[in-house]
């Protein structure tokens, strides 16, 4: 979406400002914070959303750091145009709900 000729102006320099790690790197991390790493599982998740409505509250919240390069106008826009660009890859469902295909890290540790 950065990429596209609407919004790459306010992209130039950008970098991802977030980080995913997976187990390898937090059972590297217990125990340097005096943990002892018992299970650490990536566990895939279906982000569901009743409709559009709640993908585009989720990205309001979470995606700040891209929206906040905009102008301030422009968010809802810009918003709009990821939701409709990720509708065009993953329809809504049957009843008009959105899928968001996740993965949470759960760790379990305990001190010592």
């Amino acid at each position: 979406m950065v990429a596209r000729p609407a919004w790459r102006g306010a992209f130039g320099g950008f970098a991802n400002p977030y980080s995913f790690y997976g187990p390898e790197e937090y059972r590297q991390w217990l125990p340097q914070a005096g943990f002892h790493p018992v299970r650490l599982e990536l566990i895939p998740k279906d982000m569901q959303h009743a409709d559009a409505s709640g993908l585009r509250g989720l990205l309001r919240t979470t995606w700040f750091p891209y929206a906040d390069r905009l102008p301030e106008e422009r968010h809802a826009s810009y918003v709009d145009a990821v939701i409709a660009a990720y509708l065009q890859h993953h329809p809504v469902d049957l009843s008009g709900g959105t899928h968001l295909a996740m993965i949470r890290l759960e760790v379990e540790a305990h001190a010592g």
